[in-house]
């Protein structure tokens, strides 16, 4: 069910057993006690809420003659013809910076795909239609 990115509705069937998993794991007296300290409320401190108040301080701004990395199909193939014609550590650096990203952001829509394609599975299996039983919970006959 939290593999399917909102594609399968909630129905009685999920909710106790998710409800149930979240409220061993959030009900702790550890968590109840952060829960009023985090804020500041108990013991009182209102240094956390101030902090989050507070503008940071802006950051300064990039010089435009700097390499980019290149994030597009188009950018890359640019960037290997210019790292080939004078190779350099700085765009070496790009390179393996851009190598990275798009690795992480494949890794992220690979598992998306397979959430997607699991509450695929989990909304048909909601649709399908269990066998009729009698009061005794033996299966009917039909009539």
């Amino acid at each position: 069910m939290h593999k399917s990115l909102g594609m399968v509705a909630m129905s009685k069937r999920f909710f106790y057993d998710m409800f149930k998993k979240a409220w061993a794991v959030s009900f702790t007296p550890e968590n109840i006690i952060n829960a009023f300290a985090k804020p500041g409320i108990w013991p009182i401190n209102s240094e956390p809420v101030l902090a989050r108040i507070r503008r940071p301080a802006p950051k300064p701004k990039t010089p435009s003659g700097k390499v980019k990395t290149p994030l597009t199909t188009k950018r890359i193939r640019q960037f290997t013809i210019q790292f080939q014609r004078s190779p350099s550590k700085l765009r070496a650096e790009k390179g393996s910076k851009a190598l990275l990203t798009l690795a992480a952001e494949n890794s992220i829509l690979k598992h998306e795909n397979l959430g997607l394609r699991e509450s695929i599975i989990k909304e048909n299996q909601k649709r399908k239609r269990g066998k009729r039983l009698n009061l005794a919970g033996e299966e009917s006959s039909g009539c």
